[in-house]
């Protein structure tokens, strides 16, 4: 009985702990960036940019979707009008776009600048 409590005291003081130091970490962010995930020599390291841009898919016919294309220019996707993406970088009328799977920002490809509403 007294290895049960211990341990089911420790579990409770892990899972304490654990819950209060994220929130600390949400209280302190002002402004939420996500962190976009480059890789250079076979090691992913995570940087923060600051100068990405918050948009919304906007196209005429809110039927119709957005194509994500490859910087080959092939197909690879498609997004629906309303959808919120993060720009990353642009490359003339060309956006690369990142959009959220779950809690993480993932980047799917280069969309035309034209259709994004910032």
């Amino acid at each position: 009985m007294k290895i049960k409590f211990g341990s089911l005291l420790l579990i409770g003081v892990l899972v304490f702990t654990s819950l209060t130091v994220f929130a600390s970490d949400t209280k302190n962010s002002s402004a939420i960036v996500p962190p976009t995930v480059s890789t250079q020599s076979n090691a992913i390291s995570t940087t923060y940019d600051y100068n990405m841009e918050y948009c919304t898919v906007d196209l005429d016919n809110p039927s119709s979707n957005l194509n994500v294309r490859t910087w080959e220019g092939r197909v690879i996707g498609k997004l629906r009008h309303g959808t919120r993406v993060w720009v990353n970088e642009y490359s003339g009328e060309w956006a690369r776009v990142s959009v959220k799977r779950g809690r993480r920002w993932v980047a799917i490809g280069w969309v035309d600048s034209n259709y994004l509403y910032c």
